[in-house]
């Protein structure tokens, strides 16, 4: 796994208005609330380092669905890191 480097170039896909995206100093806070809609952001990663990410939800683990990557994988709560 390489280092962890800054967010760039964040922008949000199919956002519901009480969904938030804020960006600082290369760090990106998120919060999707969704009645069943494709909510999401898509982002660049600089130095072609890794990103790493904090997923929790509030939905029950055997109902929500949440997907990352050009290959939709499925994601579980937790940490992990996307490298390119």
């Amino acid at each position: 796994m390489g280092a962890t480097s800054a967010l760039t170039q964040v922008e949000p896909s199919r956002n519901e208005l009480r969904d938030k995206l804020v960006m600082t100093q290369g760090t990106l806070a998120y919060r999707f609330t969704t009645a069943g809609h494709i909510d999401g952001f898509d982002f660049r990663v600089g130095d072609n380092g890794c990103a790493r990410f904090v997923f929790e939800t509030s939905v029950p683990t055997d109902t929500y669905r949440v997907f990352v990557g050009r290959d939709s994988l499925p994601l579980a709560p937790g940490e992990f890191v996307l490298c390119p």
